[in-house]
């Protein structure tokens, strides 16, 4: 059903589905299981009340009223707007159901690591760069000292 894939969204907004958070400018929220499954399924298609009660409560055998529908959708709005979002992403369809308005890229890991915190994919990379230069070393060291010609 849902995709982990990490997403830029309205090109400054990003969704980490398996840390289930939103950030924009250094603003970051965690978002409750229910958020979170809720915008993935938002970000695949317009859904109706009914397909969102079932697949966010009924599958896993909780049986719950429209109002904890509402206030699911509620505290997403409440999400996006937390961390600065001035113009609601969400939309409403009278009648037919709910949407995610607004644009969509899928992004790679490291790309929203340095979106979200700066030097992490920089530390990360510089990490790499050390840890492969120490095993070469460690293999040459290995080569003439343990290989006869």
């Amino acid at each position: 059903m849902h995709t982990a894939k990490i997403s830029r969204l309205n090109g400054n907004i990003i969704f980490h589905p398996l840390q289930r958070t939103l950030s924009m400018h250094k603003k970051e929220t965690r978002l409750s299981e229910n958020e979170s499954r809720l915008l993935q399924m938002l970000l695949e298609r317009t859904c109706e009340k009914k397909e969102i009660i079932h697949t966010i409560w009924e599958s896993r055998g909780i049986i719950v009223t429209d109002s904890s529908y509402y206030k699911l959708i509620k505290q997403l709005r409440y999400s996006f707007s937390n961390i600065g979002v001035e113009e609601d992403p969400i939309m409403t369809l009278p009648r037919i159901g709910v949407r995610y308005v607004g644009t969509q890229e899928i992004i790679e890991p490291e790309a929203a690591s340095s979106h979200s915190h700066g030097s992490i994919s920089v530390k990360t990379r510089s990490l790499k760069t050390l840890a492969t230069s120490l095993l070469l070393v460690a293999a040459t060291i290995f080569i003439f000292d343990y290989v006869t010609i």
